[in-house]
């Protein structure tokens, strides 16, 4: 069961990282996967601590390769997505997109319409304390400033990321690295690292890697890594807990380190992003064979309490968007359509209403 999900997830990876052009790169010694099943009475605590920072989308930072997506920005939201030449081809150009939030209206993100040109192609987009950045076809870090992208890295990154008011990223020659945003130096903080959905929270950073979980402690004059949750893939750091997934492939939940390790779920289920309240997932059907046209969420307080928000008629969810603040989701899914007389498969995205309740999903239409 564990290896044929896993292999089902990373065929995920790979297609996010084929569609995005991205410049990317069985035991279990500490008991990691050693844990109780949770109970409602036990994890219904009051006093959480609250995230790092609210305004941060953890949850999109943690999908796709290179990571960072569908960023709320001067109150609309930015996002890149991939404009297809034919439907069902998985070739054209990956533009750049804002999102009003209250009319669902998408258009161009570009100042200056009359100049296409003004705005370069990017792969990543990621807002930190108010301010957008982007990762370009060229694999350098930029800033948005005085309506156009400058670049602030020195060197080719295959990702980068905020924390702790820091600037950090995993170099082309595969350094972990702190980025100076003034001069664009950088220091290096571990030679070898390749990790990806890499996110600060508490003082260390988490990466991902093909053997689980690891982390870097930043209090560290020279930091190393270390493999944290061995055999943890796919994992999510929401700022306060680790959500990952047992041997048997039933998602669990520990604290930052490690500790209280429980099982929320009897059933196989897809996390596939989060809020301060929610986990939002899809079910399998079909043998395990498809991810299903369903979006469900689950409370973090009461993880028995579980209920359809969406279905997405003949559709099949690949990711699942949150954006701080926002009272909507953003689905993307494959969906089939007829072509030129054929079937053929295209990735829509729709708004989904968080309340849920089996709400309808609007699909959202992407400006020429």
């Amino acid at each position: 069961m564990k290896r044929k999900m896993k292999g089902i997830q990373v065929s995920f990876l790979t297609l996010a990282v084929l569609i995005l052009n991205a410049c990317t790169p069985a035991s279990d010694p500490g008991n990691v996967f050693e844990m109780e099943t949770i109970s409602s009475e036990v994890n219904a605590k009051k006093d959480r601590e609250t995230m790092t920072d609210d305004s941060y989308a953890y949850g999109n930072m943690q999908i796709n390769a290179p990571a960072g997506n569908f960023m709320d920005y001067q109150g609309k939201i930015v996002f890149i997505t991939l404009k297809e030449r034919v439907p069902g081809s998985n070739t054209g150009s990956l533009r750049l997109y804002e999102l009003d939030k209250k009319t669902g209206e998408v258009t161009s993100f570009n100042p200056d319409p009359t100049n296409p040109s003004a705005i370069p192609s990017c792969t990543a987009v990621e807002v930190y304390q108010g301010e957008l950045y982007a990762l370009n076809s060229d694999c350098k870090i930029m800033k948005w400033k005085d309506g156009e992208f400058v670049t602030i890295s020195d060197g080719a990154v295959y990702n980068f990321w905020h924390g702790d008011g820091r600037l950090f990223a995993v170099t082309k020659d595969s350094s972990l690295v702190e980025i100076n945003e003034k001069d664009g130096k950088s220091k290096i903080l571990i030679d070898d690292y390749t990790d990806y959905h890499n996110l600060v929270a508490d003082g260390w950073i988490y990466g991902q890697t093909s053997k689980g979980l690891s982390r870097v402690d930043l209090s560290k004059e020279k930091p190393e890594k270390e493999l944290f949750l061995p055999d943890a893939d796919p994992t999510y750091v929401d700022g306060r807990n680790i959500y990952f997934y047992d041997q048997d492939y039933y998602l669990c939940r520990c604290n930052l380190d490690g500790s209280d390790k429980m099982k929320l779920s009897e059933e196989i289920i897809l996390c596939k992003n989060f809020d301060d309240e929610y986990l939002y997932f899809t079910k399998w059907k079909n043998l395990m064979k498809d991810p299903g046209n369903e979006v469900w969420r689950m409370s973090k307080s009461d993880p028995g309490k579980t209920e359809k928000i969406a279905t997405i008629p003949d559709a099949r969810v690949s990711n699942v968007f949150v954006v701080p603040g926002y009272d909507r989701l953003i689905v993307e899914a494959t969906v089939t359509t007829q072509y030129n007389e054929k079937e053929v498969y295209v990735r829509e995205l729709f708004l989904v209403p968080k309340s849920g309740s089996d709400a309808e999903a609007v699909k959202l239409e992407l400006p020429d």
